[in-house]
């Protein structure tokens, strides 16, 4: 009788101990399928370059952000390698309110950052400034990602940047050569003689001999003739003003010798016709005087 209730007793105690057993791992395995759930349906965090796209031209800087969209999860550490392709880094500056671990140089990429309290909602990281390298495509992108939310990993997506990089248009070279003037350029004609075009564009008077005009870069004309006085000097003009003077006076000079003529002949006609009418005259005896 005591053995029959010590072999009840002990399979009540294996039946419990049994049962613990049970109840733990299908604890465990709720448990496992929960956070399974959980990481299953959770929206995915992305970590992306902003802008995604833009043109630029080679050797000219443009700045491009890096930022994650936790998506609704908690986001409190990022870390990775940012890719440079057709890219030259120029300098990275790190978000404000962020923290460290490891800072991001163009030298060595990597980067370790965290977020105080985490993040629930986008949050820029860093920005980079960078130029284009020579023409064609460009990328900016990241290796080695790991988001990590609140002691556990964060399911994420990410999202490089792609530029067009264009060549530098080279405006035409400027042309800094002085243009001839074509208007033709008259010389005074003191003598009074016709003028010829020489079909070079410098008007000369006839009968000159050779003419050579010399136009320096500095647009000043000079002329060299096999006569002396075609040249337009000062004594030329002077000798034009004089003549033209003398022959002004001899106009008037001619005038008024006509004039004293006229004058001489009115006078003579006057003194013979008073002297005619004298002649016509009867001569009336004068009466004696007492």
């Amino acid at each position: 009788m005591k053995n029959k209730i010590k072999q009840n007793n002990m399979d009540v105690k294996n039946f419990l101990t049994g049962m613990k057993k049970i109840i733990l791992t299908s604890i465990i395995v709720i448990v496992g399928l929960l956070a399974m759930g959980q990481v299953a349906f959770a929206a995915s965090a992305v970590l992306s370059v902003l802008p995604s796209a833009t043109s630029s031209i080679v050797g000219t800087s443009f700045n491009v952000s890096a930022q994650i969209n936790p998506a609704g999860n908690n986001v409190c550490v990022i870390k990775g390698t940012i890719n440079f392709d057709n890219l030259s880094c120029q300098n990275i500056t790190l978000a404000s309110g962020l923290m460290a671990q490891t800072v991001p140089t163009c030298v060595a990429p990597n980067f370790m950052i965290g977020i105080p309290k985490c993040a629930s909602a986008s949050q820029n990281l860093f920005s980079v400034s960078v130029k284009g390298s020579e023409a064609g495509q460009a990328s900016l992108s990241f290796s080695g990602v790991k988001v990590i939310g609140a002691g556990t990993d964060v399911v994420f997506s990410s999202q490089s940047g792609t530029y067009n990089i264009v060549a530098v248009v080279k405006e035409p070279a400027v042309s800094t050569t002085t243009p001839t003037s074509t208007e033709p350029v008259v010389i005074p004609d003191v003598n009074n003689n016709n003028v010829e075009n020489t079909g070079t564009g410098i008007e000369i008077p006839s009968g000159v001999g050779e003419f050579n005009p010399v136009i320096d870069n500095g647009e000043n004309i000079s002329t060299t003739t096999s006569s002396s006085s075609v040249a337009p000097t000062t004594e030329n003009k002077n000798n034009g003003f004089v003549a033209t003077a003398l022959d002004g006076f001899s106009n008037i000079s001619n005038k008024l010798v006509i004039a004293l003529l006229l004058i001489v002949i009115m006078v003579m006609a006057s003194l013979l016709y008073f002297r005619k009418k004298d002649e016509n005259t009867p001569n009336i005896p004068k009466p004696p005087q007492n």
